[in-house]
């Protein structure tokens, strides 16, 4: 069963020190911690010593609204003020 299915991944290949190293990032809550998750794991790294570290996620949203700065762009974008407009062909 393939962990798309599952769990929101984000895979990132990193280049160290000429071996092919990749991080994988699992958001999910306690209650899809279960024994299928594990085998997820397994699967995607088979035979390989991997490392867990757990922390509390962060709400993406909830961060955001807290950002007064980022809220008064979005209020100035949706008011039409303090627009820069850029022509296409200066990209």
């Amino acid at each position: 069963m393939s962990c798309t299915n599952f769990y929101r991944a984000i895979d990132i290949l990193y280049y160290l020190k000429y071996t092919l190293v990749m991080y994988s990032t699992y958001t999910l809550n306690t209650d899809e911690l279960t024994s299928q998750f594990i085998s997820v794991l397994q699967q995607a790294y088979p035979g390989k010593k991997v490392e867990i570290v757990v922390q509390e996620a962060q709400d993406e949203t909830e961060y955001l609204l807290k950002d007064t700065q980022l809220l008064a762009a979005v209020e100035d974008i949706n008011n039409g003020r303090n627009l820069v407009s850029v022509p296409f062909e200066s990209l």
